[in-house]
């Protein structure tokens, strides 16, 4: 992976939670607070083609943090139809969401995920938001390392949205 394209997601992510603590002392993530109050769920599906082919037994890591050091939350392989079981994961209470409007508390937690298949460009997708309580479904095409020219350098897809409620 590209070194630059790591340090500034790396400095990203450090502004975003310096910002965040600093109109919140008490702000927690999942990275900074292992026993969160919630419970989210994420189904991986992974395809190749153009999503017209499910990809069986590709490996789904779970992390938070830097790939090359990151915190590895779970891990999970596909079955015959390219999906994962649900992976539980912790996330804010759902009740944050229903408080008075304050841009400073996350209402959810926000997970990377690496898809790592024989044949295929790994992939990775960062900053997927994870809900407390609701099973969310993420797509990802692999492409197989012959359409990539030998090209087996990892594909990266930044998935960042302000989701304030």
């Amino acid at each position: 992976m590209d070194q630059s394209v790591m340090d500034r997601y790396i400095d990203e992510m450090q502004k975003m939670y310096k910002i965040a603590k600093a109109k919140d002392p008490n702000y927690v993530t999942a990275a900074t607070t292992p026993a969160l109050p919630g419970t989210g769920y994420l189904v991986m599906q992974v395809t190749t083609m153009r999503s017209t082919y499910p990809v069986q037994g590709a490996k789904v890591t779970v992390y938070q943090g830097d790939y090359a050091d990151g915190n590895i939350v779970a891990q999970e392989t596909t079955d015959e139809n390219g999906k994962t079981k649900p992976i539980p994961l912790a996330t804010p209470a759902k009740g944050l969401s229903e408080q008075p409007e304050d841009e400073s508390t996350q209402v959810y937690s926000s997970y990377n995920v690496l898809v790592d298949a024989d044949g295929y460009v790994k992939t990775i997708n960062k900053n997927l938001p994870v809900f407390d309580g609701v099973t969310s479904l993420q797509a990802v095409d692999l492409l197989p390392v012959s359409a990539a020219g030998g090209n087996t350098e990892t594909r990266v897809t930044d998935e960042y949205r302000d989701y304030s409620l």
